[in-house]
């Protein structure tokens, strides 16, 4: 995966000395799992893209949510997955950008919920939604 952060008018590979102390942002997977790094108005225009089809799961265990385009949720052997164009963020008392130090653990807590799932002769890699 290639890791690009961009905001304030800057893009920032991870590879770089590190991120601005100011650089609130929230996480976008594409659907080609290349990750992003959003500033607020990115934030906004991404959600605003969802046209009022706006999923939202928590990822378990944590206070982070996964944003989705509920249009793009496969429902197969009883589970809904996405395949990735999503947004992540932080939950609490509303919607918050991740903090410089969470960006690792929110990616490595959307990691845990992805996988490789089988249906019949077909295999595919996708996020599994939370059971309802």
């Amino acid at each position: 995966m290639e890791y690009i952060l961009t905001g304030n008018g800057k893009k920032i590979g991870l590879s770089d000395q590190g991120l601005p102390e100011d650089f609130p942002i929230s996480i976008y997977i594409d659907s080609n799992k290349v990750v992003w790094g959003m500033c607020q108005n990115l934030t906004s225009y991404m959600v605003e893209s969802y046209e009022g089809n706006l999923g939202k799961d928590f990822i378990p265990g944590t206070d982070f949510v996964v944003l989705y385009d509920e249009n793009k949720v496969l429902e197969l052997m009883g589970h809904r997955f996405i395949f990735y164009d999503c947004l992540i963020m932080k939950e609490d008392n509303g919607l918050k950008p991740l903090e410089k130090n969470e960006v690792e653990e929110a990616r490595k807590a959307f990691r845990e919920q992805t996988g490789n799932y089988q249906a019949g002769p077909f295999q595919f890699n996708a996020y599994k939604l939370s059971e309802d």
